[in-house]
């Protein structure tokens, strides 16, 4: 495949099977619902549970998912869709900071009646903030789904350790990969005379 001059990343590519999937991550409705999910081990969460957590959480800011809101008995389901992300930073020529693209693609994708769904998230939510809402619409209908943050992520930079978000969402050191978010280096002494975490948005 040829390289695609407007990414700033590698594409990366995960399965999500067998209690994961693209919806919920494995958590269902009732998960979704549930305690928010946590890490392990806190201070080294990994990427799954980095995306699972995202995943609930961006459900619930989006959608009404308590018992008396309806979804999932007047509206809505959230069934199991196994199938691959794929995702990568992107910037468009002249932007100082890259955008975050995801593209979810379904097991039962039929590529010879193809349905793509693209589905910007509002505000400034991550790239899963649309996908109680196109995730949930395109999913379960085989489409593939495409999300974008449309550079306006949190992102952060934490200016003591000089580290940031990763394309996995873990933390990375500024200069040993693409960040979502990163700052440029500050006058001399700036880091260390004012510690603290900056955001892209």
């Amino acid at each position: 495949m040829p390289a695609l001059p407007f990414l700033r990343s590698e594409i990366r590519q995960t399965t999500h099977r067998d209690g994961d999937d693209l919806l919920s991550a494995g958590l269902g409705l009732a998960g979704l619902r549930g305690n928010l999910v946590e890490a392990a081990d806190p201070a080294a969460p990994t990427a799954a549970e980095l995306r699972r957590r995202a995943i609930q959480q961006n459900w619930r800011g989006i959608v009404d998912l308590s018992p008396t809101g309806g979804f999932g008995q007047t509206y809505g389901a959230v069934p199991d869709v196994p199938g691959r992300e794929l995702q990568a930073f992107a910037a468009l020529s002249g932007a100082r900071q890259p955008h975050r693209l995801l593209a979810q693609i379904p097991d039962h994708f039929d590529p010879q009646r193809r349905c793509l769904v693209v589905s910007p998230v509002s505000g400034s939510r991550g790239v899963y903030g649309a996908i109680g809402v196109g995730g949930a619409w395109g999913l379960p209908k085989g489409c593939a789904v495409v999300y974008t943050d449309k550079g306006a992520g949190t992102g952060f930079f934490d200016l003591a350790s000089q580290e940031g978000v990763a394309l996995d969402g873990r933390r990375a050191r500024r200069g040993e990969t693409a960040l979502e978010f990163d700052p440029g280096p500050g006058p001399q002494g700036f880091e260390s005379s004012w510690p603290g975490v900056a955001f892209k948005h």
